[in-house]
């Protein structure tokens, strides 16, 4: 079916007529030289045959596959009723009496028209929107799966450790009374230290083992923090004084500080606030000792299930959403039949959580906290499925819109060339001419040139909000809007009849921006589809995620930087030779001025950028 569309698409896009094109690439008035009327109706009645061909065709494949594939048969109705509701075959009758008239004029706006209205043919035959917006709302909720899962990861982890307490509380226990033992010999050295630093103080002598006694004593205490931190994982919910312990080794180095220097009677109070800190902290391990002593009498195992049929539950809730996923598509789990990676082993942690509340209730800690080890395994392993398709995906999204970046700026590239064209030929015709002597004939090509602008403005505009929303270009945001700029005034000098080198040069500017971008997008696309899809320029860490490069945004921000300097030259010729009239330059300078900051900001933030993904 994806083959009949497409094969469908195309008999549209090559059946269009020729001779808007031809006439176009020139002045509109003139008479077509390539083709006679005869010949120019003849393509036109071959338009009308194939088109309704292609209306037959689609009308009978919909009605064939509208069971078997109900999606696909509703797009092909969607097309067929939007070629009959545009009268696309009426618009061919008008045509070719327009063309049999010679009246060139109505027979091209007519053809243009056609031309409009069989692209919207082709863009809900070859769905490109939808699928984007389709690929875009999978990754959203896959998103969201994965913010969710990650959040029953914290929760079991922490009812892991908490289970750890009941599945071997005597050894936890151990270990805390011989963290207190470490601890109480640490306080008997500090203790000692004190004294001796204040009878070095009292009698004045130099005492070079102080010091060195002072910084062995912290180093032993980063030991027993490492202990602590330990001691703390298996015992989640209990103080085990680690600010006090950070805030006693900040003093036992100022101390130190202190006594190299000889400054001993300065050193003593840091000393004794190193004390009262290690005093603190025997006492919150005291106060540990007594909360684990507690659970080795009577551990709170309800609680404990309580808590984990709660973790249980939210993994429900996950399966159930994971269940409402998107089928499979054709050449994904072609064996599988789940809706969402990492489903099975969701499904299977959830197994296992269901075991570690039934063992304990039955007052089996070991097997629980082996079960909940077991969840945690498997909830790792699915976030691991999931965020490696989350990545093809974002990878593919990327893909998607890099080839319909492409795709609407060579469009935007055709259209500016056929407009540069008729600005060049209508100068030639009104250059030397009073503004109030020009033809009827010629401000109404002006006007059709202006409001050709303001088309390729409103483009530009789309294009930047989607790059606004994709959010990982620094650069070529900013090179559309300031192409937007440059086409909306573009739309403002044309309507005026200012089609002089100033106009034209503006224009060519646009050209090249745009062949520039087209360049750097279809660099980058053939780079990923070359590497199956994955990131071009061997990108990796901070970078792996972006649309493009940072060597492709350097890229456009050193050719926005030329095509400034380049106008900025043209204008100050302008100037002097006196062709600009004094608010025009005002004007003129007021938006280089304003391109030459945009190009500034937009190199500070690449600099930031860099600087990053150096460090």
């Amino acid at each position: 079916m994806r083959t009949t569309l497409a094969i469908l698409a195309a008999f549209l896009l090559f059946s269009t007529p020729v001779a808007w094109a031809q006439a176009t690439e020139g002045d509109a008035e003139a008479k077509p030289k390539a083709e006679t009327a005869d010949q120019l109706s003849e393509r036109q009645a071959e338009v009308s045959r194939r088109l309704k061909i292609i209306e037959e065709t689609m009308g009978r494949i919909a009605e064939i596959i509208k069971r078997t594939d109900p999606e696909k048969a509703a797009r092909l109705k969607l097309a067929l009723d939007q070629s009959r509701d545009d009268g696309n075959l009426e618009k061919i009758g008008e045509i070719l009496t327009e063309l049999e008239l010679e009246h060139w004029q109505e027979a091209l706006r007519g053809q243009k028209d056609l031309k409009a209205a069989l692209e919207r043919m082709l863009d809900i035959l070859t769905d490109r929107d939808r699928e984007r917006q389709r690929l875009k709302d999978e990754i959203d909720r896959l998103e969201n799966l994965s913010q969710q899962l990650n959040k029953i990861i914290q929760e079991e982890r922490d009812h892991y450790h908490e289970t750890e307490k009941v599945a071997d509380p005597e050894a936890t226990l151990r270990r805390a009374a011989g963290a207190r033992a470490k601890l109480a010999d640490l306080l008997k050295r500090q203790k000692e230290l004190i004294e001796r630093t204040g009878k070095a103080a009292q009698s004045g002598e130099l005492n070079e083992k102080l010091a060195p006694s002072q910084e062995r004593i912290r180093r032993d205490l980063e030991r027993l923090g490492g202990d602590l931190e330990r001691l703390g994982k298996q015992a989640p919910g209990l103080d085990t004084g680690k600010g006090s312990l950070d805030k006693a080794g900040k003093e036992m180095k100022k101390a130190e500080k202190k006594l190299r220097k000889d400054e001993t009677r300065e050193a003593v109070p840091h000393e004794k606030a190193a004390q009262e800190e290690l005093e603190k902290l025997e006492r919150k391990l005291e106060q540990m000792e007594e909360e684990l002593k507690k659970i080795v009498r009577l551990p709170d195992y309800e609680k404990l299930a309580e808590k984990q049929d709660g973790t249980s539950e939210d993994t429900d809730d996950l399966l159930k959403k994971m269940k409402q996923g998107s089928p499979p598509q054709p050449g994904q789990n072609p064996d599988g039949g789940e809706g969402t990676p990492g489903q099975r082993e969701v499904e299977g942690a959830k197994k296992a959580m269901q075991r570690a509340s039934r063992n304990l209730r039955s007052r089996s800690g070991r097997s629980a906290n082996s079960d909940q080890k077991e969840a945690l395994d498997r909830l790792e392993k699915a976030r691991q499925e999931l965020e490696e398709v989350l990545r093809q995906l974002r990878e593919e999204e990327q893909l998607m819109l890099l080839d319909a970046l492409e795709k609407r700026f060579r469009k935007m590239l055709r259209v500016q060339r056929g407009i540069t064209k008729g600005t060049t030929a209508l100068n030639l015709r009104v250059r030397d001419k009073d503004r109030a002597k020009v033809s009827r004939a010629d401000r109404g090509k002006a006007k059709e040139l202006s409001e050709g602008e303001t088309g390729l403005a409103v483009d530009a505009e789309k294009v930047g909000d989607i790059l606004r929303e994709e959010g990982t270009s620094v650069v070529i945001p900013d090179v559309v809007d300031d192409l937007r700029q440059d086409l909306d005034n573009l739309a403002l000098r044309i309507t005026r009849l200012d089609v002089g080198e100033y106009t034209r040069r503006v224009q060519r500017d646009i050209e090249a921006t745009l062949a520039e971008l087209i360049q750097v997008i279809q660099e980058e696309r053939e780079k990923r589809q070359a590497q199956g899809g994955g990131q071009g320029d061997g990108q990796e860490g901070e970078g792996a995620d972006r649309l493009l490069p940072s060597s492709a945004e350097l890229k456009m921000l050193k050719a926005l930087q030329v095509r400034i300097n380049r106008r900025t030259n043209l204008f100050d010729r302008m100037a002097r030779a006196g062709r600009t009239k004094e608010a025009e330059l005002d004007t003129e300078r007021g938006r280089l001025v304003k391109k030459q900051d945009t190009v500034s900001g937009l190199t500070r933030n690449m600099a930031d950028r860099l600087n990053r993904e150096d460090e």
